[in-house]
Order: C-alpha cells, then sequence, then structure tokens
C-alpha cells in the first residue's frame, strides 16, 4: 500500500505549504492517494443523490473564493493594476492560486466526499442531475472553476479586488481627513 503513489500528492504540494487553515483538516492516515475511494466514503457517496453533492460542492467552492481564501487575495491583490501590460508576478500569483484551489477541490472530494478524484465526483454528477436547476448548477460550477483556471479570468478578478481596496482605503484616509478638519474646526 505505501508504495503506490498518484498524481494528486505533487498538486496537493504546492497548495499544502499555502493552507491558511481554511481548508480540509480530516487526517486519514496518510494513505489512499488519489486512486481508489476513501475508506468507508465509497458506502455513504452511493446513497447520496448527484444534487445534494452538487450543492456540497458549489458551497465549497463559493466559500474558497468568498472568504477562506481572503488572507490569501489580501496578501497578492495589490500587486495588479489596471496596467494593460501584464506582470511576471501576476502569473507566479496566478500558479500558486490555481495549485491552491486545485489542491483544497482535491481535498475535499477525498475526504469530505469519499471520491477518488474531482473527475468522478462531475461524472456522477452529469449522469444525475435531472431539470433545468440543476443543469443551472452544473453550469454555473464549472464556469467558477473554469475562471478559477484561467489566467485572464484570474487577473481580472484580481485587479477589481485590489480596486475595491484602493477605493476603501481611498474613503478611508479622505473620511480620517475629514475628521481632522471638524476637529480643528471645534478646536478653533
Amino acid at each position: 500500500m505505501s508504495s503506490k503513489t498518484s498524481d494528486a500528492p505533487a498538486t496537493r504540494q504546492a497548495g499544502a505549504s499555502s493552507k491558511d487553515g481554511a481548508g480540509s483538516s480530516k487526517a486519514s492516515g496518510g494513505g489512499g492517494g488519489g486512486s481508489s475511494k476513501t475508506s468507508g466514503g465509497g458506502a455513504s457517496r452511493a446513497a447520496r443523490p448527484a444534487q445534494s453533492i452538487l450543492d456540497r460542492l458549489l458551497r465549497f467552492v463559493y466559500q474558497q473564493l468568498g472568504s477562506a481564501l481572503n488572507p490569501w487575495f489580501k496578501d497578492r491583490m495589490l500587486l495588479f493594476n489596471d496596467s494593460e501590460e501584464h506582470q511576471l508576478e501576476w502569473y507566479d500569483a496566478f500558479t500558486e492560486f490555481k495549485g491552491l484551489i486545485e489542491s483544497r477541490l482535491e481535498d475535499f472530494v477525498h475526504d469530505e466526499e469519499g471520491y477518488a478524484s474531482i473527475g468522478d465526483v462531475f461524472d456522477d454528477i452529469s449522469r444525475s442531475v435531472e431539470g433545468e436547476a440543476g443543469k443551472k448548477q452544473v453550469t454555473r460550477l464549472e464556469k467558477l472553476l473554469m475562471a478559477a483556471a484561467e489566467y485572464e479570468a484570474f487577473c481580472e478578478m484580481m485587479k477589481k479586488k485590489a480596486a475595491r481596496y484602493r477605493k476603501k482605503q481611498a474613503a478611508a484616509k479622505e473620511d480620517e481627513a475629514e475628521g481632522a478638519v471638524v476637529f480643528f474646526e471645534q478646536e478653533g
């Protein structure tokens, strides 16, 4: 068992050192790899409807992009500006982000859902999801994951985050300056 390896650890190593505690922290004893179901996951997985797996996966992705990665975003967003010319640091941040997302997704599907790979999750979902609402959710998830995997979309997201942050900082400085003026007017 211990001589068996998978492709997953190489991807995980990139994100493992960058985890800020928001990813899955379940310990499974280090076995498993990516080539088989996690222990006990297969039985519970079979009983779960694909729609609920899709709901949980969407929630997880939104949580990762929305709040769990905020410290990572804050540390890197100011690298981005409105420049049309891309910077080397932007691509470095993108590759780090992509590795982090892949690692967390793999951890989620292995540890939380009992699947061998994210591909297995999508196979189950695409075979089982019915109706327009379910198909719209699958499309939304695919778009989210594609945006996380595309350099241009990542740069746009980071530029928007940086612009919002700079705008808030400017407003805070302006409020601070107005407060100082009011203070001095009251003193005089």
